[in-house]
């Protein structure tokens, strides 16, 4: 089974997040000639990151890969409890998708400050709200269990430290968002993992901002 990923891609490392809580190896490589390229597009039409080949089935956009390796190996389960439960963690997984990723991926290219500001500002705003969101028992995003929900925020959470105090702002320290990064850290899982795509993403932000050797 193979994942074809890149080490920086957010949208990837969700995919590496519920293969690793599942406990299921994947070979993960790079698209052939690059996303998009007609070598890579000859395998994955779509031509983008993360796709998933297992024998003759390809699979692309990285919410339906989720979903595959959910039905796929259902335990432990990423998508516990009823049915509200399971529209609350989807609830989430969609808001990382559509509400907090956009703005802070107009900000990789590393745009002026003054075409950056309102990225910025939208960005804080979605954090804000993603403080509504969370559970407020904890410890994870969507209660007491690791869901879905827990397998993009972490890193991308990372991407707005990383990129909002390139832009003299900072993630909210927010009682429910410091909480659930705590119990992020702390699981023997995602901690690694996050601690992995910590480095990966410092040295991707200092070539694409020209930090100083």
């Amino acid at each position: 089974m193979i994942l074809y990923d890149l080490p920086i891609s957010s949208f990837g490392a969700k995919v590496r997040i519920a293969f690793a809580l599942k406990g299921v190896a994947v070979d993960s490589r790079p698209p052939p000639d690059g996303y998009g390229s007609p070598a890579y597009r000859a395998i994955v039409p779509a031509g983008t990151i993360p796709a998933l080949v297992a024998g003759d089935f390809v699979l692309s956009e990285s919410i339906a890969i989720l979903e595959w390796i959910e039905e796929s190996y259902p335990s432990p389960s990423l998508l516990p409890g009823d049915a509200q439960a399971r529209a609350r963690i989807r609830q989430m997984a969609a808001f990382h998708d559509t509400g907090i990723d956009p703005p802070l991926r107009r900000l990789f290219p590393a745009p002026p400050a003054d075409v950056a500001a309102p990225q910025v500002r939208r960005s804080l705003d979605r954090l804000g709200v993603l403080e509504g969101l969370l559970d407020a028992a904890g410890p994870f995003a969507c209660g007491p269990e690791v869901t879905l929900a827990d397998c993009g925020l972490p890193v991308t959470l990372l991407i707005a430290d990383e990129l909002l105090a390139r832009y003299g702002a900072a993630t909210p320290e927010t009682p429910r968002l410091a909480a659930v990064r705590a119990a992020w850290a702390g699981h023997p899982v995602l901690g690694p993992v996050v601690a992995t795509y910590r480095d990966v993403l410092a040295a991707w932000a200092r070539q694409r901002f020209n930090d100083p050797a």
